[in-house]
């Protein structure tokens, strides 16, 4: 079986902003990053992204953290 050379690698994100000492997440979405395998190890050769700027929301476990 040949080994790959491509891969995808995404995550969500939110991006926090403590401005006056109130919480809020200023946006949020994904990032995807596309990799490929070299002699010299795995590299990024692309990136892809979106951006939400309504409906945002801090997950209480975070929140919890940020007290």
């Amino acid at each position: 079986m040949k080994k790959s050379l491509l891969t995808i690698v995404w995550l969500k994100y939110g991006a926090i902003m403590l401005f006056m000492l109130a919480k809020k997440i200023s946006h949020f979405g994904i990032d995807v990053f596309h990799l490929i395998k070299t002699d010299s190890g795995w590299k990024i050769f692309n990136l892809a992204y979106d951006v939400h700027k309504t409906g945002c929301q801090i997950p209480p476990e975070i929140l919890n953290q940020l007290k």
